[in-house]
């Protein structure tokens, strides 16, 4: 017959929240480090089948800045069902993976993030 102890051991330790191997205590990565603050340093850039090459850069859970033909607005990200769903006056983008629409005055373009 198997012993189950040690499987009840694993358990306990898991449950009380101590460490197996390491310390317990969680720390914050210094500001800078953290992966929000690696993506607020980059842009990713889609490829759209009319308006050519545009740039998106995460400010924030709620915002996008969007750079297109020199130049740059804010967006704001609205609710939606699936995807994420920025807007700003007459400039929506939407994005959902690698794909994403681009609604700029009235005229919807398709888009695919540029893979390097």
């Amino acid at each position: 017959m198997i012993s189950s102890a040690p499987l009840i051991r694993l358990l306990v330790l898991l449950v009380t929240g101590v460490s197996v191997g390491g310390c317990s205590r969680h720390e914050s990565p210094p500001v800078g480090d953290r992966p929000l603050d690696q993506a607020l340093k980059r842009s990713v850039d889609f490829l759209c089948d009319l308006n050519g090459t545009i740039s998106v850069r995460f400010l924030g859970p709620e915002t996008v800045e969007f750079s297109w033909s020199g130049e740059t607005q804010i967006l704001n990200r609205l609710p939606t069902a699936s995807g994420a769903r920025y807007v700003a006056g007459q400039t929506e983008f939407w994005n959902k993976g690698d794909e994403a629409m681009l609604v700029f005055g009235g005229t919807r373009d398709s888009c695919r993030k540029e893979t390097a």
